[in-house]
């Protein structure tokens, strides 16, 4: 099955005939970077977990 140019061409968004449509994907793109990249915080706490287990430290202790 063939391609053709228009199937492949890479349209920005602020070239975008629909200003909603637009909207739509930088929202989308917004959503799924702050999904999927961790915040400095969590990276802290992943580093801080990991350094408590090596130490052999109990992270959760039961009641």
């Amino acid at each position: 099955m063939a391609t053709s140019e228009t199937d492949s061409e890479f349209v920005p968004v602020a070239d975008a005939d629909d200003p909603e449509r637009a909207r739509t994907h930088l929202v989308a793109t917004a959503r799924y970077v702050s999904a999927h990249v961790p915040t400095r915080r969590s990276a802290e706490q992943t580093f801080t977990i990991a350094s408590r287990l090596r130490r052999g430290e109990a992270v959760h202790e039961a009641d």
